[in-house]
């Protein structure tokens, strides 16, 4: 009705096939719901009892949630069809991206998934840090930082800092350092245009 333009991420009840994957993404919708800041994607409503109609006619249960649209979509598809940025637009869009972190961090929340395939340009040329689906505190109530366990693995391996993808033992980590790592690679491709690593080892 404002002429405004959305995204959804939505998910179908009936493929929501365990209790680990619902609460992932209520607690995505928690966490997200509970952040403001000008580089981070805005939801701006939630659904948990929705009904989506099928070409078909078919009524099916869907949960799902409503944020900001952002005009030019993912900074991996920018970065494919145009080129390695020169260093001063790589350093404006890297002040951005470490601001949004840094407010996370500021709030004991982690990314953990922090890539140019969840990093969005809006219409403004601003960026937005999106996807929050592996979000989680990084520190208790106590404000201790959280350990997490490596055999966990979750974000994207070639993003990922070296306690994470070398797990053949069982090791922990922090997620402050994790999402310090993958926007550092993040840097990296906006300039180089190619990952630094495929798997990131303490060697490197």
């Amino acid at each position: 009705e404002d002429r405004e333009k959305y995204a959804i991420k939505i998910m179908r009840e009936d493929q929501v096939n365990s209790i680990a994957k619902l609460e992932g993404f209520m607690n995505e919708v928690q966490i997200l719901s509970s952040v403001s800041h000008k580089h981070i994607v805005e939801m701006v409503y939630v659904n948990l009892m929705g009904e989506y109609k099928k070409p078909n006619g078919k009524i099916v249960k869907v949960i799902y949630y409503v944020m900001k649209f952002a005009e030019f979509g993912e900074l991996f598809e920018i970065l494919q069809t145009t080129s390695y940025f020169t260093e001063r637009i790589a350093r404006y869009y890297f002040r951005q991206l470490v601001e949004s972190v840094e407010y996370l961090h500021n709030n004991c929340i982690g990314h953990r998934d922090i890539k140019t395939e969840n990093i969005l340009i809006d219409h403004n040329f601003n960026l937005k840090l999106a996807d929050f689906g592996c979000v989680c505190r990084s520190r208790d109530q106590n404000l201790q930082r959280i350990p997490f366990s490596n055999q966990d693995v979750v974000g994207s391996p070639e993003y990922n800092a070296p306690e994470v993808t070398n797990n053949s033992l069982p090791g922990e980590y922090y997620v402050e350092n994790v999402d310090v790592f993958a926007s550092a690679c993040s840097l990296f491709i906006m300039i180089i245009q190619s990952l630094p690593f495929n798997n990131s080892l303490f060697s490197d």
